[in-house]
């Protein structure tokens, strides 16, 4: 066995191994050489996480784009909040989504996608919030900001119904 790490800007990112079955088969020899393709192995990594980064801004715009189009090109509401469950799903990938709009302190689901796979979109539609009720919509109110629950079966402010036991993250 040899192993070289593959450094970028003096972190190390992980380990680029090498394994034979035959005993002293890798020499110091090997390890200049292994180092030099870890090396090159950085350039790469870093090179397609920027690309990736790159994308993935590129991505954002062109769905924030065709969000604002859309705004601006229909009048049917409907259709404004499809195009933005299917334009944050390009940005943001996930088992479903909804907008939620509230009206007299009431939230209700005013367009859902990924519920009907689960035989809810009946449930959903009738489904309906007291905003003031829900803590986690109290810390977004409070505090202006989007909130991530990693694990909803650990957060205390998470309440579970029945037909969302299925939903393990939220943002």
């Amino acid at each position: 066995y040899i192993g070289a790490p593959i450094y970028q800007e003096d972190q190390v990112l992980g380990f680029l191994n090498l394994y034979s079955e035959t005993p002293g088969f890798f020499s110091s020899m090997h390890t200049g050489r292994l180092q030099a393709f870890a090396d090159q192995a950085a350039i790469a990594l870093r090179n397609a996480r920027l690309f990736e980064d790159e994308r993935d801004q590129r991505t954002l715009a062109e769905a924030v784009s065709d969000t604002a189009a859309v705004i601006n090109s229909t009048l049917d509401f409907n259709e404004v909040l499809d195009r933005i469950l299917a334009n944050v799903g390009l940005v943001v990938p996930h088992d479903a989504a909804n907008v939620m709009l509230i009206e007299h302190g009431i939230a209700r689901v005013a367009r859902g996608r990924g519920y009907s796979e689960r035989n809810l979109d009946e449930w959903i539609q009738q489904l309906r919030y007291t905003v003031k009720e829900v803590a986690l919509w109290q810390r977004m109110l409070v505090s202006g900001l989007p909130f991530a629950v990693p694990d909803t079966t650990l957060d205390p402010d998470w309440v579970c119904m029945p037909e969302e036991e299925w939903i393990r993250s939220t943002v």
